[in-house]
Formats: C-alpha cells, structure tokens, sequence
C-alpha cells in the first residue's frame, strides 16, 4: 500500500502499488523484491515513513527481519507491528498463567448456559436481575485465549466470581 498526493483529485490517497510474486519468501528476498519494484516505479526509498506488517520473525526480525533491512536503507522509517497480533500474544500469556482448573471452570460455565435455549434464557433473566449488560453464553470448545476473555467477562458481567470466589481467585 501506498499513500501520497493525488494531484488530479486534489487529496491524499491510499492504493495499492502492485502484488509481487516471488520465488523465496525469506525476509532478505523480499525486501530486495519490493526495493526493485520501488526503483521501477520511481519512487525513492527515502520517501518512505512508515511500515507495517504482521508480527513474524521474517518481516519484524531484529537482524534479519524486513524491517532491519529497510532501516538499513531509511534509518528513520517508522516500523509497527500489528497489534492485535500483539494482543493475542499478550492474552495467550496471561491465560497460560491462569490455574487449569480455572480454565475447565470457565468452559463448562459457559457450555452449560450455551447448550440450552432455556438456561441462555435463564442466563438472560440473571443478567437482567443483576443489572449488567448483556452478553452471550458462548460454548468454549477450542480453549484459545480470546475465547477465555469472553467467559471471564461474562461471568464477571453477571456477578458469579465474587459470590463463588468472595475473596477472589486463588491457586487450588
């Protein structure tokens, strides 16, 4: 992608410049691809402020990475990772630290309100009793991080941690 000014339109523009097919797709072969592809379209690399990629080691490696070569070539490029990919990372880490009986917990919570219109009917009236927002009851079959989050804010949402943990989550 690139962004510049757009004279005809008279306004700053976003497109994209061109897909490259390329043979090896390490971080050194790519770079070189997408410098030649630069030059062929005249566009200097010193006009390059920003770079944005995924967070794998090939494109943000600190030696070797896409983004080491080209601050080879523009010292002062701004390079950012995607940060959902890094909040992914983070809550994957902080779930790992929860105890494994917390996680069994949480799932069969929310697979028992999930598995039953009539109790995510009940789960619904004990939101409303409580006077939290809604949420739903969703079933926890694959236990990846995200999908804790939701059970942990459901349950808080509805109350269940301070009536069944009144002096909080501690290891069993």
């Amino acid at each position: 992608m690139v962004r510049f000014y757009d004279e005809e339109k008279r306004r700053v523009t976003d497109a994209l410049l061109d897909v490259i097919e390329v043979d090896d797709a390490n971080a050194e072969s790519l770079y070189k691809s997408v410098k030649e592809l630069l030059q062929c379209n005249e566009i200097p690399l010193h006009n390059i402020i920003g770079f944005g990629s995924d967070n794998c080691s090939t494109m943000l490696g600190a030696h070797k990475g896409f983004q080491a070569y080209l601050k080879k070539d523009v010292p002062s490029v701004f390079i950012l990772g995607c940060v959902w990919h890094s909040f992914a990372l983070c809550a994957s880490h902080a779930a790992s630290t929860l105890p494994s009986w917390l996680e069994s917990f949480l799932k069969d919570v929310c697979n028992y309100f999930a598995r039953s219109s009539k109790r995510q009917h009940l789960f619904q009236m004990i939101q409303d009793v409580a006077q939290t927002p809604k949420h739903n009851a969703e079933t926890v079959t694959d236990p990846v991080a995200h999908k804790r989050c939701c059970c942990v804010k459901s349950i808080r949402a509805v109350g269940c941690f301070t009536a069944v943990f009144p002096r909080g989550i501690q290891n069993r």
